[in-house]
C-alpha cells in the first residue's frame, strides 16, 4: 500500500499501470523511434552535408520529448501516476538516449551540447505528457511521433539568418614582441608536454594541434596547419605586420576533418562557417599582451545555446595555443 501511495495519484484503483512489462514495451518502443529519427537524419545528411538535421529544432526537441511521451503512454496510458514518477521515467529516458548516443555516435561535440538540452526537456515532456493523457486522453500522444519525421524535411530547407561569431582570447606574455612573433608565426613539432588540460582536448577528445608551418612570409603566406588524427588544413595569410598582427582565412577540404572532431560539424557549411583568425601584439611593460581570435558564421535555429558552446570550448582552444606560444617565446 505505501508503494502505491507514492507512485499513484490517489483515485488510482492499482498500481498495475507501472508494470515491469509495460516500462520495457515502452523504453524499446521509444528507442525505437530515437533510432529511426536519428536514421532520417543521418541520411539526409549523407545525401547534404552542407546542411545539419542534427541542429534543427525537429531534431534537437523532438527526441527528448517524442521519446519520453511514448515512454508514459505506455506505461500510464491514463496518467494516474504522480507527476515526480513521470519524471523519474522522463530521465530514465534521458539516460537510455545519452547511452544510445554513446553506442552510436560516440563521445563527441554534438553529444555534449546536446545533453542539457536533453536532461532539461526529457523530465518535462514526461510530466506534461502525463497531464494531457489524464485531461485530454490518448490519441494526441499517439499522434505525436509523426510529427518530428514530417516536419524535419521542412526545418532544413529553412535555414535562420546566418550571424557572425568573434572569440578573443588575450594572454599576457613575459617576452618582447619580437620573440613572440618568431614563435607564432611557425609553431613545428608540439609535443604533448608543451600543452596544457583543455576541457576541449583532455576531456571532450577533440584533436590537439601538432604541427603548424609557414611556406613564406607575407601576404599570401600559407600556413599549413595539422592537429591529431589526420586532421589538417590551411591559413592563407590575409594581413602581415611583423611583430604587431598576423591575420589569415582559413582554407578547408573535403578530407580536413574526417570524423576526427565530430561527424555532425563541418567548418565549412551553411550552418557552420569558420572564416578567419588572427593573432593581436601589443607591448605592455614586462612583456607582450597577445590575443587570438577566431572569426565564423552560425547559422542555427538555436544560434544562442551554440555561441555559448563556442565561445567556451575556442576560447579553451586558445588558451593552449597561447601557452605553447608563451613557452616557445620564453626559449628563444
Amino acid at each position: 500500500m505505501l508503494l502505491t501511495s507514492l507512485v499513484m495519484e490517489d483515485d488510482a484503483p492499482s498500481p498495475a499501470d507501472l508494470s515491469l512489462r509495460s516500462v520495457v514495451v515502452g523504453l524499446g518502443l521509444a528507442l525505437l523511434f530515437a533510432l529511426a529519427l536519428y536514421a532520417q537524419a543521418h541520411l539526409m545528411d549523407r545525401d547534404d552535408v552542407n546542411r545539419s538535421s542534427f541542429i534543427t529544432l525537429s531534431f534537437l526537441f523532438g527526441m527528448p520529448m517524442v521519446a519520453p511521451a511514448i515512454l508514459v503512454r505506455m506505461v500510464d496510458p491514463r496518467g494516474r501516476l504522480r507527476q515526480r514518477v513521470h519524471g523519474l521515467l522522463g530521465l530514465g529516458m534521458f539516460l537510455l538516449l545519452a547511452v544510445a548516443g554513446l553506442l552510436v555516435d560516440g563521445w563527441g561535440v554534438c553529444l555534449v551540447l546536446a545533453a542539457p538540452l536533453f536532461l532539461v526537456l526529457s523530465p518535462l515532456a514526461a510530466i506534461t505528457t502525463g497531464q494531457w493523457l489524464r485531461q485530454r486522453g490518448t490519441l494526441g500522444v499517439s499522434l505525436l511521433p509523426v510529427l518530428p519525421f514530417v516536419l524535419l524535411p521542412f526545418d532544413r530547407q529553412f535555414p535562420p539568418p546566418a550571424e557572425p561569431v568573434a572569440v578573443s582570447t588575450t594572454r599576457f606574455i613575459p617576452s618582447p614582441p619580437q620573440q613572440v612573433w618568431s614563435a607564432l608565426i611557425e609553431v613545428r613539432g608540439i609535443r604533448p608536454a608543451e600543452q596544457r588540460f583543455t576541457w576541449a582536448q583532455s576531456v571532450l577528445a577533440i584533436p590537439r594541434p601538432v604541427d603548424a608551418r609557414l611556406d613564406h612570409a607575407g601576404v599570401g603566406g600559407v600556413r599549413h596547419v595539422r592537429w591529431e588524427r589526420g586532421v589538417h588544413f590551411q591559413e592563407v595569410v590575409t594581413d602581415w605586420q611583423a611583430g604587431r598582427r598576423l591575420a589569415w582565412r582559413f582554407a578547408f577540404q573535403p578530407d580536413s576533418f574526417g570524423e576526427a572532431i565530430d561527424g555532425h560539424i563541418w567548418p565549412d557549411s551553411a550552418y557552420l562557417k569558420v572564416n578567419a583568425g588572427e593573432y593581436r601584439l601589443q607591448p605592455v611593460p614586462g612583456g607582450t599582451r597577445v590575443t587570438l581570435v577566431t572569426r565564423y558564421r552560425l547559422a542555427t535555429r538555436l544560434n544562442g545555446w551554440c555561441k555559448l558552446w563556442g565561445q567556451w570550448l575556442i576560447d579553451d582552444f586558445h588558451r593552449n595555443v597561447l601557452h605553447v606560444i608563451a613557452g616557445r617565446a620564453a626559449k628563444a
